[in-house]
């Protein structure tokens, strides 16, 4: 059961981010759901003397956690309290995952590059990462052979965001109601195991 758990609680986690029509209140009670999930694990090994080191995850992988929740919270005060005009929060816009592809590609091209050869490198790798996604994209074969996430950064104009739905923050009354529920699921996911 320990490791449905585990997948069930990470997963979702990665859902927060990745789901293109989830509701802010679901992202955020997943959020917090994962840290309360992750104190309660430490309390239970530190109370069954137990070694963080072997029974738990790895110290960055905590903080990887709790930098997510972290963040994905703070994207959603910043939109609903700091923004001039209220606009949609997307979460999967905010990953470095553009980022890394470029690198990749770039390690391609030169191993071990400075900026001077980054910057001249700027044309060509535009025309490998388009020639890369419109090869990769151009025919949906991919529901074939696999379940989950079939998208990144390059197909979003194929997706109908409810841009609506992800211009609605929940109010600090409802974080608070969040978290409530957030405890309840947490002590009723520790009951299973």
């Amino acid at each position: 059961m320990g490791i449905i758990v585990y997948l069930f609680v990470f997963g979702e986690l990665v859902d927060a981010f990745q789901s293109r029509d989830m509701a802010h209140r679901d992202r955020a009670a997943i959020a917090i759901r994962t840290t309360l999930f992750l104190q309660t694990w430490r309390k239970f090994l530190a109370k069954m003397g137990y070694s963080e080191k072997r029974h738990f995850i790895s110290a960055a992988a905590y903080n990887i956690c709790l930098t997510c929740k972290n963040s994905l919270l703070a994207l959603m005060f910043i939109h609903r309290d700091h923004l001039p005009q209220k606009l949609p929060l997307i979460p999967h816009k905010h990953v470095t995952e553009f980022i890394e592809h470029i690198f990749a590609e770039m390690r391609k091209l030169i191993p071990d590059f400075n900026m001077q050869q980054a910057l001249l490198c700027v044309p060509k790798l535009a025309r490998m990462s388009k020639t890369s996604s419109s090869s990769k994209f151009s025919k949906p074969t991919y529901k074939k052979t696999a379940n989950g996430y079939s998208h990144d950064f390059l197909n979003d104009r194929e997706c109908h965001f409810d841009y609506e739905l992800l211009k609605t923050f929940p109010s600090d009354v409802e974080f608070s109601a969040i978290y409530k529920t957030a405890v309840e699921e947490n002590h009723a996911i520790w009951g299973l195991l």
